[in-house]
């Protein structure tokens, strides 16, 4: 590896790096103490009440675990396993792809807060976007800053040894069709505990903060009572994988007929 290429690798993991020493710098320094000059209360349509029952939570849980992924180090951890394999063009394009996304999901999946109507910014409002498009900050600078340097050091400075075939580009469909999928099982399990609180005539509050949030530590200690909504998330999560298994197994049927039809026309 040359001089140069190990440079770059350098300058990529201090830009991964980045997003964890901002986060523990503010964890250890002084808090900030701030108070909201007023409350003003007002009424909001129907569409905007069914939005932000979804909207809500999601973005608490994002929020959640993009901030503990920062904390951890993720990002450094992704540079460093992609320099493991630093000849591979293949995990560098990954490699900048999962830095990229994180750097576009941070701004997106804050809770931005309005100080002057004491409430967090209403999610796919106006004040939302106008919040997001100026809410890109140092953090998702210096993802992106990682994730450009993984790329020239992985398909500039590196040999890319894996043959023309596996060095295509991101199967961005396939990536997509699961993404769409985890939303959807993340909204039918969200739907199942609503109707699970609905029976017994609750109103559960807290998962405005996300079902992360619901099961935190000190939450299950207060009211061991919550745990009893883990088994729900088992046996969704079970059924689930049941179910991929099962089309997986007939997708795989079909291709076999499918290929033993073909070689017998060309015989």
């Amino acid at each position: 590896m040359s001089r140069l290429a190990l440079a770059t690798w350098l300058g990529a993991l201090c830009a991964a790096l980045f997003p964890t020493w901002r986060l523990w710098r503010d964890f250890f320094g002084e808090p900030e103490i701030f108070s909201c000059g007023g409350m003003f209360f007002r009424g909001t349509s129907v569409w905007r009440e069914q939005l932000d029952l979804i909207a809500a939570p999601l973005r608490s849980d994002v929020n959640s675990v993009l901030y503990y992924a920062f904390a951890v180090g993720a990002p450094a951890i992704v540079v460093l396993v992609c320099f493991g394999r630093w000849h591979s063009a293949v995990a560098g394009r990954r490699a900048a792809a999962v830095l990229g996304l994180a750097a576009l999901l941070d701004p997106v999946f804050f809770p931005h807060f309005d100080l002057r109507e004491c409430r967090q910014v209403p999610v796919l409002s106006g004040q939302w976007f106008g919040e997001v498009i100026g809410g890109w900050s140092a953090t998702s600078t210096s993802l992106l800053l990682a994730a450009g340097l993984v790329l020239v050091a992985t398909q500039r400075l590196g040999p890319a040894e894996e043959p023309l075939a596996r060095t295509a580009v991101l199967p961005w469909p396939r990536i997509a069709r699961w993404t769409l999928l985890l939303a959807i099982d993340y909204l039918a399990v969200l739907t199942i505990f609503r109707l699970a609180f609905t029976l017994f005539e609750q109103r559960p509050d807290d998962l405005e903060y996300g079902l992360l949030f619901w099961f935190y530590l000190d939450h299950l200690i207060a009211e061991p009572e919550r745990a009893l909504l883990l088994p729900v998330i088992v046996l969704y999560a079970v059924a689930r994988c049941l179910l991929l298994r099962r089309r997986s197994g007939r997708g795989a049927a079909v291709d076999h007929v499918v290929r033993a039809h073909d070689e017998a026309r060309i015989r």
